[in-house]
């Protein structure tokens, strides 16, 4: 019986030890998610700053700098795991507005340069894309993009869900909402705020 009794303890000791290591993996994986796409945001914001050059070899075999900049494509999906970020040099477009307008047909179609794409962990998605954090009245998205202009990284920020140019809104906030899909813990949403005026982007809850 007294083993019986230890046994018993032993099994509930090694079973919340699992699912405190589970949750802590996927706390894990959750962060690093929204650290992997602040790093990119901060990478193209760079880019334009130091005006890289790229070698597009999809419209011309050249060496150039893009008058249009550098920028980030959000992409949010219902399906765990393809959720994706694309970092792109904006070599189709130099004009942001035509730019933002036709961001489905810019990536999707291969007109711009795609330097780098990420898919958000499987236990991570976009809860929205915002301009705001404000519950009462926000205006949601499935996509959103960011675009920095050379020299000074002038930040243009739009929403869309349907690439026309009438159905574009710009803004002057964009906030990116994370969540954990799948957690034994009530974890809060956490956001990624980029700010149009000064193009800076920071973790906040």
């Amino acid at each position: 019986m007294e083993m019986l009794i230890v046994v018993v303890i032993i099994l509930i000791i090694l079973s919340i030890g699992t699912n405190t290591y589970q949750n802590q993996r996927r706390f894990a994986r959750y962060n690093n998610s929204i650290s992997e796409v602040l790093s990119m945001i901060k990478l193209a914001q760079t880019h334009a700053i130091t005006s890289r050059s790229v070698e597009d070899l999809n419209m011309d075999p050249s060496i150039y700098t893009p008058e249009g900049g550098y920028g980030i494509y959000f992409e949010r999906s219902d399906t765990p795991g393809q959720s994706r970020v694309l970092l792109f040099a904006n070599t189709a477009i130099g004009n942001t507005e035509a730019e933002t307008a036709t961001m489905h047909q810019q990536y999707d179609e291969g007109l711009d340069l795609v330097e780098m794409e990420y898919f958000l962990d499987e236990n991570v998605d976009f809860k929205s894309l915002l301009d705001s954090k404000d519950p009462m009245n926000p205006i949601g998205s499935d996509t959103a993009v960011v675009v920095f202009t050379p020299p000074l990284a002038d930040s243009t920020l739009a929403i869309n869900n349907n690439p026309l140019p009438e159905n574009l809104v710009s803004l002057n906030h964009l906030f990116l909402e994370f969540r954990q899909l799948e957690s034994l813990d009530d974890i809060p949403s956490k956001f990624i705020h980029i700010n149009a005026v000064s193009g800076v982007a920071e973790i906040s809850n």
